[in-house]
């Protein structure tokens, strides 16, 4: 559950930014304590899972205390981005692969880098458009 602004202002109230900035520091630094112990037994208990199959109840191993390991599948597939050229997408789209692939774009490189009249003609043409949005993120170091 997000804190609102308001409730996080009384929760801090009489305590000065520094004080606040200070006990930010300190807990960011007891978590990646934590999360580096955390990483450790986690793959203590990965590598059991592993080592141990027979012990699952179906996809689930569970140990006692609540903690339990889940087998999943992931789809991975591989192909050579060389071969896909502008006319094997016509071809794929046009039998049939239309629902099956995506377009990204490399939103970056399109905003700084791009300079081709034609090209940035094709992209008003579908209405693409960058926009800058600011966001904060606080760091303790």
């Amino acid at each position: 559950m997000a804190i609102k602004k308001k409730e996080a202002t009384n929760e801090v109230a009489g305590m000065s930014i520094e004080q606040v900035a200070d006990l930010f520091q300190k807990f960011a630094i007891e978590k990646k304590e934590i999360e580096k112990k955390e990483k450790q037994y986690k793959e203590m208990i990965i590598a059991y899972a592993e080592e141990h199959a027979e012990k699952f109840d179906g996809k689930t191993l569970k140990f006692p205390n609540g903690v339990y390991v889940e087998q999943r599948e992931k789809l991975k597939a591989s192909f050579d981005e060389g071969e896909i050229t502008p006319e094997w997408i016509r071809d794929y789209v046009h039998h049939g692969g239309s629902e099956t692939i995506s377009v990204k774009f490399d939103d970056k490189k399109i905003a700084n880098e791009l300079k081709n009249k034609k090209a940035i003609e094709l992209l008003q043409a579908i209405d693409y458009e960058v926009i800058y949005e600011t966001t904060y993120a606080a760091y303790a170091k």
